[in-house]
């Protein structure tokens, strides 16, 4: 919409696969607001291959894809995640991650000089 809208951000609908049972990270952050961090477990009650017991544990299919929604808070034109995990071995694979804003309106900067 440009730099000269102002938004007001709601939330951020993330989808990604379920390639086990950890906890990442969404860091989100801009030029006016200051970096918020929320943590959401991507394993959806399913254990990771490698970590299950048989007859006990139960596995994700290969194509679920689950959604995971994070409040943002904040009011500026554009904003920034980052994702990350807590130990490089446990995988993320982010499919889309959708922002969702309220557009405010324009807003007009004041001009020097006599018009």
């Amino acid at each position: 919409m440009g730099q000269d809208v102002m938004l007001r951000w709601l939330f951020v609908r993330n989808s990604f696969d379920i390639l086990g049972n950890y906890e990442v990270s969404i860091t989100y952050s801009s030029p006016g607001i200051v970096g918020v961090t929320t943590t959401f477990n991507q394993g959806g009650g399913f254990d990771a291959i490698g970590s299950f017991v048989i007859g006990e544990s139960s596995i994700a299919p290969d194509d679920l894809v689950a959604i995971e929604d994070t409040d943002l808070t904040g009011y500026d034109p554009v904003v920034q995640l980052q994702y990350q995990n807590a130990n490089a071995s446990e995988e993320i694979s982010v499919r889309r991650a959708t922002a969702v804003y309220k557009p405010i309106g324009r807003m007009r900067k004041p001009k020097a000089g006599v018009t």
